[in-house]
């Protein structure tokens, strides 16, 4: 597989898609810009071993908006696929 650079001109699904790694996909409950809906269409569709995890209290950035959470769920995604 060539993995391809990720921008609005390149399209990267045929890069990924059917891939089997487990896949972590956060989006904040707030975000205006990626809803659970284009997730389930887009990445959850084309990774069958993805999870979503929408971030309580959080829009676009929930790294800076709810660090604790978003870290909590990163360590728990981790320890549940090594």
């Amino acid at each position: 597989m060539t993995v391809s650079s990720c921008d609005s001109r390149n399209h990267f699904k045929e890069d990924v898609e059917g891939l089997k790694i487990p896949t972590l996909i956060c989006i904040g409950e707030h975000d205006h810009a990626f809803s659970k809906e284009a997730m389930e269409s887009t990445y959850l569709a084309w990774l069958p071993n993805s999870q979503l995890e929408i971030i309580a209290n959080a829009g676009h950035y929930p790294m800076q908006e709810t660090p604790v959470n978003l870290a909590t769920i990163i360590e728990n995604f981790i320890k549940k696929n090594t």
